[in-house]
């Protein structure tokens, strides 16, 4: 069965989730992504979950991480077309040998699916894609996700080099090495429009360290500022074509987060926004051509079992950093899937487009697309009711 037959979508133009809000969100698509796997073993895989979602640079596709696979096929990568989700612009069916997430629990890592600038590969983990053929090559070492750079240059971090970025041309050959130093580096997001990387530098030991967030130009190999790591948090997100980059901490179930997710400009380093209504804010997604970001609201909830407070999801907000106000929210759907002997459970992943204009959320085998618009009352908190899926 060809990928194209094997999706279906539910097409509900008009359908508004709610009235006189601050922003509509309104569902323009639903798309089935599920599909019998079996494994080695002739056992069904019937739960699958959409683990990472990224934007095209121009807005017209989505690349999408499903994972329900086992052993060495543990994720397929997709692209789907924005406008004609019936008919993906590319039929990509590519099984990655580890699983692509951004999930909320992750640590300090760059997103999971990166584009290149001019939207025609495709980089996560050490794998990048060729759309225009399908064909794909693998970047030596045992590197993590990173970005793009123009003109298409790969950056990727490798583990076992703490203090090393290294960068790569589309047939993953060596383009530069950028050596940082003797302190440990973490590679957190790539602004393809600036030539810039946002990194976390950690000193000292497990016992008494410190840590900074870091914007450089990986073209001049420059710092170009710096930030304490207890102010901003750990995790960092380029937002207005590397104008902005948008800070916060939280995802540990046991540590629920202390601080507001916040946002500086990148050239004076002054703070422009903080969140005052959200705790946390990662995970994020910003639009990279405007001052819109998607930011996770956490709150604190008491185990009593443990004895000890957890971490609660308690809504997505977008969030209009340029004028400091939320536009909408919502409470995430949480979504089951295999990759093991036991299921995960995990929030449904999520995307905003550069434009800032689109949403696109995934969890139980599907995606849906959503389009922020106008409202004319306050601020609306909704809630993102995936359809039932088809009978198989």
């Amino acid at each position: 069965m060809s990928l194209c037959r094997s999706f279906s979508v539910l097409l509900l133009a008009g359908c508004s989730l709610a009235s006189a809000p601050a922003a509509d969100l309104r569902k323009v698509w639903t798309l089935d992504l599920q599909t019998p796997v079996r494994t080695a073993e002739g056992h069904e895989v019937d739960r699958i979950g959409v683990t990472a979602l990224r934007f095209s640079p121009d807005g017209s596709r989505i690349a999408v991480a499903v994972t329900g696979y086992l052993r060495t096929h543990a994720t397929r990568l997709l692209v789907v077309d924005v406008q004609d989700a019936l008919h993906p612009i590319q039929q990509l069916v590519l099984d990655l040998g580890t699983i692509a997430s951004d999930s909320d629990v992750l640590g300090s890592r760059p997103p999971a699916i990166a584009w290149s600038p001019g939207g025609t590969t495709l980089m996560t983990g050490s794998d990048l894609f060729k759309l225009q053929d399908g064909s794909k090559c693998k970047i030596p070492g045992g590197f993590d996700s990173g970005g793009w750079v123009a003109p298409e240059r790969a950056i990727a971090y490798e583990n076992g080099k703490p203090n090393t970025l290294e960068f790569f041309d589309p047939n993953c050959h060596p383009a530069g090495v950028w050596n940082l130093g003797g302190t440990e580096w973490h590679l957190l997001d790539v602004s393809a429009d600036r030539g810039l990387v946002a990194m976390l530098q950690v000193t000292g030991t497990a016992a008494k360290y410190s840590a900074d967030l870091v914007v450089a130009d990986a073209t001049s190999k420059r710092i170009i500022q710096r930030w304490p790591e207890l102010e901003t948090g750990y995790i960092a997100r380029f937002a207005d074509s590397g104008r902005i980059l948008c800070a916060g901490e939280g995802g540990d179930y046991s540590a629920p987060p202390e601080i507001h997710p916040r946002c500086m400009d990148v050239d004076t380093g002054k703070q422009i926004a903080e969140a005052a209504n959200i705790m946390g804010g990662v995970a994020f997604a910003t639009a990279e051509h405007t001052g819109r970001v998607i930011a996770s609201d956490h709150r604190a909830s008491w185990n009593f079992l443990y004895h000890e407070a957890d971490t609660v999801l308690k809504r997505r907000v977008v969030w209009d950093v340029k004028d400091n106000v939320e536009i909408a929210s919502w409470k995430p759907k949480m979504q089951l899937y295999d990759v093991g002997p036991k299921p995960i459970r995990r929030p449904d992943m999520f995307a905003i487009s550069p434009d800032g204009k689109f949403i696109a959320e995934g969890g139980n085998g599907t995606l849906t697309l959503y389009k922020l618009e106008a409202g004319s009352g306050e601020l609306a908190s909704h809630s993102f009711d995936n359809p039932v899926l088809p009978s198989r």
